[in-house]
């Protein structure tokens, strides 16, 4: 959806002397829902909607669980395309069958969803780490929207046996205290501030080593669980490498680590939301 940070693959680099301007994008989405579906709507483009038919072309019975989206976009997307289906039933236990039949086998495949309705127990102590890219792809709103985010997050933490601490990173990456600091009014504080001043300013996006860097200053800590969350547009080749990273830091820390990604702006990497585990 925009352009990466880094070195692209050699595959794609020896593309780039495609015609210009880029052919139209045609996309055509069948849907079929558990539940009737009462609307379909999209805030990002302007797309066909019929409803009760699994296709533009089908006849025959009305059936409201059933609906087809199309959109024919004048080049390439240039943001994410996001629609939005509602639906009866989405607040209760579900589950989806798709068969398959390969070479005369047939295959299930099933999703189960579940609602769950309970109270979780409490973690005696966790440590939170926030990593935010402050680089240049980040400026704007969407710099803007990590700091609301923030000041949001840093005051839903739990109260008791909490320490936490902020990295920013772009080409390099630093951090708000050298270790994580306990959870009390100073500190929270002290990070709201931080926050504020916080800019696109930081160059490249250099993911993996500012990964790293986080990583060896949680070590020297303890060995609290700790859960991460990378607040980024994504926007970066080195992926495989950045998947790397992460894999070998959680076995290290016998699964007491876990990351988690947060996206901002309209152009996220889905590829770069899988390096939660």
């Amino acid at each position: 959806m925009a352009p990466f940070y880094g070195t692209p693959p050699t595959t794609l680099s020896n593309s780039r002397g495609a015609a210009y301007p880029p052919p139209s994008l045609d996309l055509s989405v069948s849907l079929q829902m558990t539940g009737n579906i009462t609307s379909i709507t999209s805030d990002t483009h302007s797309v066909s909607v019929s409803l009760g038919r699994p296709t533009v072309e089908a006849v025959g019975t009305y059936d409201p669980t059933r609906a087809h989206i199309s959109l024919q976009a004048g080049g390439l997307l240039t943001q994410d395309l996001v629609v939005e289906v509602k639906c009866d039933g989405l607040d209760r236990p579900r589950c989806l069958v798709q068969r398959r039949i390969i070479d005369n086998e047939t295959i299930d495949a099933l999703s189960l969803t579940l609602v769950p309705r309970f109270a979780s127990s409490p973690i005696p102590s966790q440590e939170y780490i926030f990593l935010v890219d402050r680089s240049g792809s980040m400026q704007g709103g969407r710099i803007s929207a990590v700091r609301d985010a923030l000041q949001i997050m840093i005051r839903s933490l739990p109260s008791m046996g909490t320490t936490f601490n902020i990295f920013s990173f772009g080409n390099g990456c630093d951090s708000l205290w050298p270790s994580s600091m306990h959870y009390d009014s100073d500190s929270v504080a002290a990070a709201s501030e931080h926050i504020d001043q916080m800019t696109a300013n930081y160059g490249g996006t250099e993911v993996a080593r500012a990964l790293k860097t986080m990583f060896t200053s949680r070590k020297t800590v303890n060995t609290t669980p700790t859960a991460i969350f990378m607040l980024t547009d994504g926007e970066a080749w080195d992926l495989p490498n950045v998947f790397a990273v992460v894999d070998k830091a959680v076995e290290e820390s016998e699964r007491k680590l876990r990351v988690f990604v947060l996206g901002a702006g309209n152009q996220v990497s889905t590829e770069a939301s899988q390096c939660c585990n």
